[in-house]
């Protein structure tokens, strides 16, 4: 005979025409048919509680979702659009998302690592503040910090910027800052326009402004204004120094001070402590050849030679210069008979000269004897004749024909420090009076 299942009109389930299962009636509701194992008839039995999730009675469409409290049984509903998401306070921390966190706080955001859930934008406007940054005192705008202690004493700073631990710690009322790196800008409190990358950049700067800095530790102890430092130490231990444009690992290292106006670039070029107002292209010993573009062919105006000495430093030769000073008739100089007279002088720094000059006698005069002219080293003193002084004997006729000349031929003279050369006059005469006038030159051999 088959087998067969039937239930009665009052439920009770039958297989075989043996009772198989309790009745089914109001008692069953809301439960399922589990099976007890071989041999043991099924029974009905609850649903199991464990995962349930409830929420509230109500929510509002596309809002986000947080569980409330610890059970992991109670959500809620946020208040916050996942679609267009406004914030009328701040979001206190990703760990209770209270909205607002303050109710006299500012509009902005702040994200908390849970620990210090405290750390508010306060009452500023436009912040985001992202792990244990920030400062709850703060009212400034536009003000973004990521990383514990960053930005997290700032006041009423202004459009600052800073990610990395550390990063822009002691900023309280600067503006327009930007450090990204441990400790980037660490110290900077009242600064303005200042940009730091890199560990421990521009860390000491305290109130300095206009300061760019890319590099670990580079500008990392400086305090002046307007230094730009590009790679490793770039400028690390300059303090007050300014103006500087630092390019290289550890580009100008050995300023220590207050050196200013430097332009250094090259990798290890580090510069010589104290110096200012250099610069400094390429380290010593390592650039074997220098190619610049735009100046061979091209001429010049007024030029003077460019040299270049031992040490690799460039100037403008002063070779070939020439140095005149002159007196004119209209103000010559009065003679004494017998008496040498400095006609005018020149002044010359070392090095090796060529040197001439001319004496003009004027006047009407008895002639008792020659008339000298001398370039010297030696005020008011007629030279050696044959070297650097010159005679000639103009009789007293030729006064009354008009103005003698007296040329002196080439002189050279080299010189250790700077040097003044007089020109000199001189006459002897009895009768009447002579004055001279003349010029000097001297034109720089090397």
């Amino acid at each position: 005979m088959p087998n067969s299942l039937n239930i009665n009109n009052q439920g009770v389930v039958y297989f075989d025409g043996v009772v198989t299962f309790s009745e089914i009636d109001g008692s069953t509701v809301g439960k399922v048919l589990t099976s007890n194992g071989t041999g043991v008839s099924p029974s009905f039995q609850p649903i199991s509680a464990t995962g349930d999730v409830v929420g509230p009675a109500s929510a509002v469409d596309n809002d986000i979702v947080i569980f409330d409290g610890v059970t992991g049984k109670i959500i809620k509903d946020t208040g916050i659009s996942s679609i267009a998401p406004t914030f009328a306070g701040n979001v206190s921390s990703l760990s209770t998302m209270t909205v607002p966190f303050d109710t006299t706080a500012g509009e902005g955001m702040y994200f908390s690592d849970g620990r210090n859930a405290f750390r508010q934008v306060g009452s500023g406007v436009a912040n985001f503040f992202f792990g244990n940054s920030g400062n709850s005192t703060l009212s400034g705008i536009a003000n973004t910090g990521v990383g514990q202690a960053t930005l997290a004493n700032l006041t009423v700073g202004i459009q600052n910027t800073g990610m990395g631990n550390g990063a822009l710690n002691g900023s309280t009322s600067g503006g327009g800052n930007s450090a990204y790196g441990y400790f980037s800008s660490f110290g900077l409190q009242t600064g303005t326009g200042n940009c730091s990358f890199g560990w421990g950049a521009g860390q000491l700067n305290i109130s300095s402004d206009f300061n760019s800095c890319l590099g670990f530790q580079a500008l990392h102890s400086s305090t002046g204004n307007d230094n730009t430092a590009i790679g490793h130490s770039a400028g690390a231990s300059i303090t007050s120094g300014s103006n500087n444009c630092l390019l290289g690992s550890q580009s100008g290292s050995s300023y220590t001070s207050s050196e200013s106006n430097n332009i250094i670039i090259g990798s290890g070029v580090t510069g010589i402590v104290s110096e200012s107002n250099v610069t400094r292209i390429g380290a010593g010993g390592v650039q074997t050849a220098c190619f610049i573009d735009g100046i061979a062919g091209v001429t010049v105006a007024s030029a003077v030679p460019v040299v270049i000495d031992s040490l690799g430093q460039l100037g403008a030769s002063t070779i070939g210069q020439t140095t005149v000073s002159s007196v004119v008739s209209g103000s010559a100089i009065s003679l004494t008979t017998a008496t040498p007279t400095n006609i005018t002088s020149i002044s010359l720094n070392a090095g090796t000269y060529e040197i001439s000059g001319i004496v003009n006698f004027t006047g009407a005069i008895t002639v008792t004897g020659a008339q000298l002219a001398s370039v010297n080293t030696t005020s008011a003193t007629i030279g050696t004749q044959g070297n650097n002084a010159v005679s000639s004997v103009v009789p007293t006729a030729g006064f009354l024909l008009g103005d003698n000349s007296v040329s002196i031929p080439s002189w050279i003279l080299t010189i250790a420090t700077t040097t003044t050369v007089f020109l000199i006059g001189q006459a002897s005469f009895s009768l009447g009076t002579t004055s001279v006038y003349g010029r000097i030159s001297a034109v720089k051999l090397s």
